[in-house]
């Protein structure tokens, strides 16, 4: 059983698919932050257009 243990602790066979696993949450979180940024940018552009249209009708 100890000779199991320390052969997956030396063994390196996952670690690629770890660092593909990191990689790869990192590029999710940075669009899921870059949309989330977009989407406050175009709701607030969107209000001030509603805005001045508002403004521009006498309304």
């Amino acid at each position: 059983m100890f000779a199991l243990f320390k052969n997956f602790i030396h063994g390196e066979s996952g670690v690629v698919t770890v660092d593909w696993i990191i990689i790869s949450a990192c590029v999710v979180g940075i669009a899921v932050g870059g949309v989330s940024a977009a989407q406050t940018a175009v709701v607030e552009l969107g209000g001030t257009v509603e805005h001045s249209v508002t403004v521009e009708n006498g309304n």
